[in-house]
């Protein structure tokens, strides 16, 4: 029987290729070396995995994490404290704009600070301050030559969105048109777990293409649709509301802040992708929603059970 690590060491990462190496050397007394790396554009994942690390990319975490930060800030705290919390926000916001080549993670990093911003300063000041927040991140995306390319590229595939269904764009567009057939064949139910991924070649034009559009739908609620129906539908969205619930009803102003931002990072990326399908995904989110969830009842329980005072 193999013996269980007893001391295993994490490190995150984000285009470290220049150092891995060395990193991981230093942490050989370790049972296990973990990787989590933020979306690196480099060799980082490749390396570590080569040096026998368990290395997993998280591309869209980075997001959560500014919600985190600005969830720490608070009036009661020190100035030192908020500008620290405010500075590592920042940092964090510029490695998904500047760093990271992907665009899903800005979608993502403005679905939580939208949420976040709701939990803070409620609905109508939000309705003002997102459009403020998306000015914001338009501004500091013009200085990112990463992004902007990337934002070119994508008008280029939005104007041949009916004629290239394999770019990144294309092929979300052709999921959104093709898994709804699917999903109007058996509405109430689904076909079952796991169906789509056989069931989506039937309703692909060209059934040579199933390879390249069976693995999910790049998006949860027509993935949950195709496989569960209006039922998988409606099960998964009273999910997200009774998350939201338990947040709202917190003691806990950076609890509920958290967990509010998780479910604005859960939504858009939901809408987008299939964050439960995707491992690396599905374990962050699922994970954190599950820690958020049980930290926010217990400042509920806490108030409810504490003695009053004389």
């Amino acid at each position: 029987m193999d013996k269980k690590p007893t001391l295993c060491i994490a490190i995150l990462t984000l285009n470290e290729e220049r150092r891995i190496e060395q990193c991981i050397r230093s942490a050989q007394f370790a049972d296990q070396i973990i990787v989590a790396d933020s979306g690196s554009t480099d060799n980082t994942v490749a390396l570590a995995s080569a040096m026998g690390a368990a290395a997993h990319s998280y591309p869209d975490w980075m997001g959560f994490f500014v919600a985190y930060a600005l969830s720490k800030l608070s009036s009661a705290a020190s100035r030192v404290w908020n500008a620290s919390y405010a500075v590592i926000a920042l940092m964090a916001l510029v490695s998904v704009t500047h760093l990271s080549t992907g665009r899903t993670g800005l979608i993502v990093v403005v679905g939580a600070l939208a949420a976040l911003l709701f939990a803070r300063i409620g609905l109508r000041r939000a309705l003002v301050a997102v459009p403020i927040l998306l000015i914001g991140v338009g501004a500091l995306l013009m200085t990112s030559d990463v992004m902007l390319s990337r934002f070119q590229q994508a008008t280029t595939q939005l104007q041949n969105i009916d004629n290239d269904r394999f770019s990144s764009i294309g092929h979300r567009a052709y999921n959104y048109k093709t898994t709804p057939h699917l999903i109007a064949e058996r509405p109430l139910f689904g076909h079952g777990t796991g169906a789509y991924h056989t069931e989506i070649c039937r309703v692909l034009d060209d059934p040579n293409d199933c390879a390249t559009f069976r693995w999910h739908s790049h998006n949860q609620f027509l993935f949950f649709g195709a496989d569960h129906g209006l039922v998988g539908i409606a099960f998964y969205i009273l999910l997200i509301i009774s998350a939201a619930r338990v947040a709202w009803r917190s003691q806990s102003q950076p609890h509920r802040l958290m967990l509010f931002g998780l479910l604005g990072a859960l939504v858009s990326d939901s809408l987008i992708n299939s964050p439960l399908f995707s491992a690396r995904e599905s374990h962050f989110f699922l994970y954190m929603l599950a820690l958020l969830v049980v930290m926010c009842r217990d400042t509920q329980v806490g108030m409810a059970t504490r003695p009053p005072r004389d």
